[in-house]
């Protein structure tokens, strides 16, 4: 899949979440994106400069965070 596309599937993806789990899980998919994509990709994305700002900061355990993002990918 090409980069660009991947990147926007993945805010898709962050938009329904957040619409449908709210925004701590939404934060979660963030994180794992940031990890995924890079972070200097994802800030040139409209909208989410300011969420990779504070995503981290909202993180309690790599793990569980892991596992509530992959859920959160797997339904969308």
């Amino acid at each position: 899949m090409p980069r660009d596309l991947e990147i926007s599937n993945f805010y898709s993806t962050w938009q329904k979440t957040k619409a449908r789990k709210g925004r701590q899980q939404a934060n979660h998919l963030a994180y794992i994106a940031h990890i995924h994509l890079g972070r200097q990709k994802l800030a040139e994305l409209s909208g989410l400069q300011l969420l990779m700002n504070y995503a981290p900061a909202a993180l309690s355990s790599f793990s569980e965070n892991w596992k509530l993002a992959s859920l959160g990918l797997q339904s969308s």
